[in-house]
């Protein structure tokens, strides 16, 4: 099994979620919307699936590891629409003129736009190939990359001499999401060159997490795409959610049906082995 210590490193990432989002989340919760506290939930729960899939395989608990795998299929529609929702609040805020989102939100609806489907196809893949370990293990995991952005950018605004920023001067907020996503880029790219073999599900993630940095760069004050956050903001929110689930609940069936259930011996066949 690869990775054998991922589970350690998957539980200090929910730690530093937490540091992450102590002042703009935690630390207000009771004021947070409830796109929020979707998101909020199922990212934590998702990381913390993944760590505990880690942890059961390695310590030979296949039943509970299974068991958990299967319950992912319920709980990743909900981590999808989430998403979705979160992206329908920044693109709320910056057409309503928020402070903060008016300036950045229609640039991190961008990164979350390659984000969303990304994470989709990763799991999916996880799910066609969980069979064969090696592809599984990394798919999975790598649909946390996409966390990246928004944690370690927070913490490097905080914590890092010269990223720091103090509102109301936010100038070097773009560069704290680059430097953010340029680490979540090269640690996929080290993943693939350790192991170039089984590298794919590495490169696809580098791949898109570059997308997302160029589209961060280059959207910046894009009519078009402005227009179109505007257009997202008008839908209703309980109407994103419905279909973030419906197609969520979409992914989850058809990756797992994507490979053929295993054959059950036949009872002849039994028959002719106790014999």
């Amino acid at each position: 099994m690869p990775y054998r210590r991922a589970h350690y490193y998957l539980l200090l990432l929910i730690v530093l979620t937490a540091v992450a989002f102590w002042p703009s989340y935690f630390a207000v919760l009771p004021g947070a919307n409830i796109a929020l506290h979707i998101h909020s939930f199922t990212a934590s729960l998702w990381i913390a699936l993944l760590a505990f899939q880690s942890w059961a395989i390695h310590h030979r608990h296949n039943e509970w590891h299974r068991a958990v795998g299967i319950a992912s299929l319920g709980i990743f529609p909900f981590f999808f629409a989430g998403s979705v929702l979160i992206v329908h609040t920044m693109a709320l805020n910056f057409a309503t003129g928020d402070f903060f989102d008016s300036r950045f939100g229609s640039r991190f609806a961008a990164i979350d736009a390659v984000a969303i489907p990304g994470i989709a196809y990763l799991f999916w893949s996880g799910l066609r190939w969980r069979r064969k370990v090696h592809l599984h293990a990394r798919y999975m995991f790598a649909t946390v990359f996409f966390l990246f952005s928004p944690i370690f950018s927070r913490l490097f605004m905080r914590f890092v001499p010269g990223l720091q920023v103090a509102p109301p001067d936010l100038s070097r907020i773009p560069l704290n999401i680059e430097a953010a996503s340029l680490c979540a880029l090269l640690l996929a790219l080290a993943l693939a060159w350790r192991k170039p073999k089984h590298g794919r599900p590495w490169l696809l993630t580098a791949g898109l997490v570059g997308v997302q940095m160029m589209l961060f760069v280059s959207l910046r004050a894009f009519a078009p795409w402005d227009a179109l956050m505007r257009d997202f903001a008008a839908i209703p929110a309980p109407v994103l959610f419905s279909v973030g689930l419906a197609a969520g609940a979409l992914i989850s069936w058809h990756g797992w049906n994507s490979i053929p259930a295993r054959a059950r011996p036949s009872l002849e066949a039994l028959r002719g082995a106790d014999a």
